[in-house]
């Protein structure tokens, strides 16, 4: 529901969702709200999506990506840069993209 209500457009729907379930948000969750962010550039929820997932999979560098997207398509780009830094700073890694032709 978190992925669908963010596609929509409707990501404060979404975020009150996963803040009323009797349950933790999952890494799934928080990396939809994430994405969902950077389309509809949702600076203040990208930061907390952020922020959990950077907890819960610190190693994972496409989370500071994704953060760094976020700022830069809302023309932020002193934080995106800094985002970019953290991530190196960190030593978190980025998977490398592949693809099969």
């Amino acid at each position: 529901m978190v992925d669908v209500l963010g596609r929509c457009g409707k990501i404060d729907e979404a975020w009150e969702l996963m803040l009323k379930m009797p349950f933790e948000p999952t890494i799934s969750m928080w990396g939809s709200l994430l994405g969902s962010c950077r389309k509809y550039r949702h600076i203040r929820l990208a930061r907390i999506a952020a922020e959990q997932l950077f907890k819960l999979e610190p190693k994972n560098g496409g989370n500071h990506i994704l953060l760094s997207d976020v700022y830069a398509a809302s023309g932020n780009w002193e934080n995106a840069v800094l985002a970019r830094k953290y991530l190196k700073d960190s030593g978190a890694m980025k998977d490398m993209g592949r693809s099969w032709v």
